[in-house]
Parts: C-alpha cells; sequence; structure tokens
C-alpha cells in the first residue's frame, strides 16, 4: 500500500468509517476544517479518494493538511513515523472474506488504472471471472483468493485458464491496491 493510501486509511480511522459518498466528503471536509483549521474542497477530497478522475498528482500542502488531520504535524512527518512501523499493519474494515460468501454471489472488483472485474463465487475460495476490463485476467478464468480489501492488493495463489493452471500466483492493484469492490448479486 502506498503512503497516500496509508494516509487515507488513517484519516478514514479518525472519520470513523469509510469514505465513500458525497455526504462522506462533504462531512469529511467540515471535520478536517473543525479539527486542523484548514481547508480541503469536497472536489479534492473526491479527487483523492479516487471518486472522480484527475490524473495529477496531490499536492505536499493539500497531504499536510491530511496529515495534520490524523494526528500528525505534516506530510512528511506523517511518511517518517509511518516508515518506521511500516512491515505492518492492521486490513481495515472494508473486506470480503470468501468464506463468508454463497456460491453464486457476484463481486465487482476495481483497481487502477481502469481496471474492472466481476467474479462468481463458486466456494473453496474459488471465484470465476465473469467480466473483465483491460485486466490479464480474462473471461472464464478461475482465481483462488481468500480475502479482498480496498487498499491492499487482491492476492490470487492460483489461475486457472481454461481447465489448465496458468500461473501460481497473481496480484490485482499491486502498486495502489483494490480501490473499489462491491457485491452485486
Amino acid at each position: 500500500m502506498n503512503q497516500i493510501e496509508r494516509l487515507k486509511g488513517h484519516c478514514e480511522r479518525i472519520y470513523g468509517r469509510n469514505v465513500s459518498s458525497p455526504s462522506d466528503f462533504a462531512e469529511l471536509s467540515l471535520k478536517i476544517r473543525k479539527a486542523t483549521g484548514r481547508d480541503i474542497s469536497v472536489s479534492t477530497l473526491k479527487r483523492i479518494w479516487g471518486y472522480v478522475s484527475y490524473p495529477h498528482s496531490t499536492s505536499n500542502e493539500i497531504l499536510s493538511i491530511l496529515s495534520a488531520y490524523a494526528g500528525y504535524r505534516d506530510w512528511h512527518d506523517f511518511i517518517n513515523a509511518t516508515s518506521i512501523t511500516d512491515s505492518s499493519d492492521f486490513i481495515g474494515a472494508d473486506i470480503v472474506k470468501s468464506s463468508e460468501l454463497l456460491a453464486g454471489n457476484r463481486l465487482q472488483v476495481g483497481w487502477k488504472p481502469d481496471r474492472i472485474c466481476v467474479l462468481e463465487y463458486l466456494g473453496a475460495s474459488k471465484f470465476k471471472v465473469i467480466e473483465a476490463q483491460n485486466s490479464k485476467l480474462i473471461e472464464g478464468d478461475v482465481i483462488s483468493c481468500a480475502v479482498i480489501a480496498k487498499g491492499e492488493p487482491m492476492i490470487c495463489h492460483e489461475v486457472t485458464r481454461e481447465g489448465k493452471l496458468m500461473a501460481q500466483g497473481y496480484i490485482a492493484g499491486k502498486t495502489d491496491g483494490i480501490i473499489s469492490f462491491q457485491i452485486i448479486k
């Protein structure tokens, strides 16, 4: 997970829940102003969280305001403080465990830059790819994956294509992690 994703996770813990709707962004903007005395617009928060597309990087000033909200002096303080204990972390609440799904459940998963897969749960931690957009996975592939967590890479320990083992592993969202998922059935 990159540092910005980690910072977003810290902010969501302070906020008390995942930030995922227009009202969440508006409320978070107000809470940031109240906690730090500094403003971040709703549209800027939406860009940082990937709710709307934005091809440019986030400024250090904005990252410093978010860092202050998360309890750090500024962006550099956040990086220094979190890099020391960076090798382990708890996974946030936005998680799907395959053991809690029923066969036939469908899950839409997205990762940067524009990858989307619809997966149908088969049981025993296996998913069939029903739809794939801009992914190395293709329709019909069967992947094995126990946990899918927002902000973390999706690690599949096996990929089967046309009944044959194609790969011993596959990582979706290797750099920025999974940015969206939802159970659609």
